[in-house]
């Protein structure tokens, strides 16, 4: 081989790998949803206290927030480094703790309160995916 063909063969190998790193760190900010589908009366209102921890115990996202009704609340932006964490929900006297992932395909978890109780999905956010990571559902009182 001659040189300008090595020098063309190097500059195409590096080319395709540094694509292929940003195209597998390209993930967004993780992104939290909660969802209140529990039937309630008129003058009731749940408060739902949400945290995120490290694998280390170490809080990154502590919130609390309050519903009168059905209906959702997406915050958003709340990391953007990819990693195993630690979740936390709590509604009145029950509290579920579920280990999540966040990183390319785990962008979005959400936090879904029914009449049954409790319910944390952290599925894989692209179409053809089949991995999924539910925690079972913890009754209310």
């Amino acid at each position: 081989m001659q040189l300008w063909q090595k020098v063309v063969l190097l500059a195409t190998a590096v080319f395709l790998v540094v694509t292929f790193l940003v195209w597998w760190t390209s993930y967004g900010e993780m992104e939290l949803v909660i969802i209140n589908e529990r039937a309630m009366g008129e003058n009731e209102s749940i408060t739902v206290n949400i945290t995120i921890l490290t694998m280390e115990k170490k809080e990154i996202f502590n919130g609390s927030y309050q519903f009168n009704g059905t209906g959702s609340i997406h915050i958003g932006n709340i990391t953007n480094f990819l990693g195993n964490y630690l979740i936390v929900a709590t509604v009145g006297n029950v509290s579920v703790e579920q280990k999540i992932k966040y990183g390319k395909y785990f962008e979005v978890m959400e936090v879904i309160v029914t009449d049954e109780g409790i319910e944390i999905k952290n599925e894989r956010s692209c179409s053809s995916c089949e991995s999924s990571s539910v925690a079972p559902r913890v009754p209310l009182p």
